[in-house]
């Protein structure tokens, strides 16, 4: 059973595809652009536009990050054929002579399946460990197949064997399991003496080997292997990397951290946390995924977020596969867990969704297109990258991250990128919007009115907004025009662009009294400072969109954000959205930036000010929550 229908089965589910999400076939004859304004057919997504690129579209800036921490690797699962001229079947009859080695009392299950309680293998040495048969778990198994033999092969079909591997650590969760099957062209079935469909007729003769396996490597799992059919009396030349056949496929692939359970809690899975965040931005854009959550045993015992590539695309750029990215603590946890116990810390990990991938299996090794490596490394660089968008450090911290029997909190100066949090950046674009508005001078009190209804109303007939605003059918027009990367209409309905801008005009207009008064002081205030924010500089921008007040010192900034209130979370984005800018616009800016001093309101402190940069070793981190009350 996948992740995904494990917490589907008796849990919340939440799936999402955009691709047409938001416009009826009658309404798509009369859409038009609401940032080029000019019609189109079919979806909006689907419409070519310059404006609608600069706005949706990350700022793509790749971040020099250095060391970072090294996940660990959870699974791999592939399927792996070896083949050679010269051996031809050989490696596979040679599995089947020797398998009665790993044997001794059995019993037949109720699929028939032949089961080992023991076996003339012992241990043996692999991959710096020792290694035993996993017989307590009834890996070590054989059964009929359905591939009927050749003329001269005994036996109607193919028997099939299962051996797995366990080591013999006090944990023993560092597994392998291995199932041998035979590699022949034109292969057939059994009894209907069809071709079998799922494999290719010009198969070579050879040996196939699925494996399963965690806590493994993927570089050990040929050794693993290797050591087995040694002790078995099997040639390992057989497994050699050099036979390895082009048709050799890896289909899970998995990455984790472990992470202290309260940072988890706060920064991952709770209502503000990153797995919710991601869940409602990819839900309102066009791709497809699925958003699941089991809290019945514990709090955050498994969440999970899954998208394809179209989704992940709006976060990163080049994304090949689809991806799980998960928290999730052990089976049958519960609050009084041990402590001290590392696995009652959750694990944060990202895996390859077969189930949201346009192909179900990536080739073990391949020159010329993407293969296990590039996995590899689009899985790592999609952690790192999250765990940055959910405020916790991309370095080894062991205040945040901790060591298990399989993983130690390490890091190594790598060829990755990090790329800034589109889950907020967008949404700052959006903002900026808003407040670009409500300060223009241009934008008439009726306007505003019409748009201060939809947000207290919701969605409705231009007529009946005329009505709700007390304005008229022309103002509803002219806001139409005026907020026209803001509102959209469709057969008359008017409603904003999407949720997230519904709301933040809501929450502009129930927190103030004068909203457009407020922004419109906030905006002044960038005006009467100093030339360090005239013109269109990214960190004048970057104030606009905060109406922050901005006081440049001789080797630092004093910074005042005038507008909204904020979460950590928020905040620490907010400054680290700063920070870029103020690089953008001149090496200097960023290094005042990091000595600035900012005040701003905290949503449950209220007003707090104290330096914007914290450095923790060579580490700089924005303001955090921990450090609230040492601002505050």
């Amino acid at each position: 059973m996948s992740d995904l229908d494990y917490l589907t089965n008796g849990s919340y589910n939440a799936t999402f595809d955009t691709g047409g999400m938001a416009i009826t076939p009658e309404e798509e004859d009369n859409a038009s652009c609401r940032f080029c304004e000019s019609e189109y057919d079919g979806h909006e997504s689907n419409h070519e536009c310059p404006e609608k690129t600069r706005w949706e579209r990350v700022r793509r800036h790749d971040i020099e990050c250095g060391a970072t921490i090294d996940p660990g690797i959870h699974e791999v699962g592939a399927k792996l054929l070896f083949a050679d001229r010269d051996h031809g079947m050989s490696p596979f009859f040679a599995i089947v002579s020797e398998f009665d080695r790993c044997l001794q009392d059995t019993y037949e299950d109720e699929n028939g399946a032949q089961i080992s309680q023991g076996d003339d293998i012992g241990t043996f040495e692999a991959a710096g460990d020792t290694w035993e048969l996993n017989h307590d778990e009834e890996k070590v198994k054989y059964w009929q197949g359905s591939i009927a033999t050749r003329d001269g092969d005994s036996g109607d079909a193919y028997y099939e064997y299962n051996i797995g591997v366990v080591a013999t650590d006090a944990v023993g969760r560092k597994r392998v399991n291995f199932q041998f099957r035979p590699s022949l062209p034109n292969a057939t079935h059994a009894e209907s003496g069809d071709s079998i469909q799922s494999l290719p007729d010009d198969l070579p003769e050879g040996i196939r080997v699925q494996i399963d396996s965690a806590n493994v490597s993927r570089d050990q799992l040929i050794d693993v292997l290797k050591a087995l059919v040694d002790a078995m009396g099997v040639q390992p030349y057989y497994f050699a990397r050099e036979h390895l056949h082009e048709w050799s496929r890896v289909y899970n692939y998995a990455l984790y951290v472990r992470a202290k359970r309260d940072i988890v809690e706060d920064q991952v899975v709770s209502q503000s946390g990153l797995l919710e965040r991601m869940a409602t931005f990819a839900s309102q854009r066009q791709g497809r995924g699925e958003y699941v959550w089991d809290n019945e045993e514990v709090f955050g015992h498994r969440h999970a977020v899954a998208m394809n590539p179209t989704g992940l695309e709006k976060m990163l750029p080049d994304q090949r596969v689809g991806k799980l990215l998960k928290s999730y603590l052990k089976k049958n946890a519960s609050e009084s867990s041990r402590p001290g116990d590392p696995t009652t810390e959750p694990k944060i990990e990202v895996q390859f969704s077969t189930k949201y991938s346009d192909e179900s299996s990536i080739p073990w090794d391949a020159a010329d297109s993407f293969d296990v490596d590039d996995l590899h490394r689009e899985l790592d660089e999609y952690l790192l990258t999250a765990l940055d968008w959910a405020g916790m450090p991309t370095v080894a911290d062991t205040e945040t991250y901790v060591d298990d029997a399989y993983w130690s909190v390490s890091e190594s100066d790598r060829d990755i990128n990090l790329f800034p949090d589109p889950l907020h950046e967008l949404r700052e674009v959006e903002e900026g919007l808003a407040l670009h508005h409500f300060a223009a001078d241009d934008v008439a009190p009726s306007e505003r009115s019409v748009v201060r209804a939809l947000a207290d109303g919701g969605q409705m007939h231009y007529e009946d907004l005329a009505d709700e605003s007390e304005t008229s059918e022309s103002a509803v027009y002219r806001a139409l025009d005026t907020f026209g990367d803001v509102l959209q209409s469709a057969n008359g309905v008017v409603d904003f662009a999407d949720e997230f801008m519904r709301e933040k005009f809501e929450d502009l207009f129930g927190t103030l009294a004068d909203a457009a008064e407020w922004v419109q002081d906030g905006v002044e205030s960038i005006h009467e400072g100093d030339d360090l924010l005239a013109g269109d500089s990214a960190l004048a921008q970057w104030a606009r969109r905060y109406g922050a007040s901005v006081t440049e010192g001789r080797n630092d900034l004093d910074i005042e954000l005038n507008t909204g209130t904020y979460s950590d979370h928020e905040i620490q984005q907010v400054l680290r959205a700063g920070y870029v800018a103020s690089k953008r616009t001149g090496q200097h800016y960023g290094e005042k930036f990091l000595n600035a001093t900012v005040g701003f309101s905290h949503r449950e402190k209220g007003h707090v000010e104290g330096p914007a940069a914290i450095v923790r070793g060579t580490t700089v981190a924005f303001w955090r929550g921990a450090g609230l009350e040492a601002l505050g």
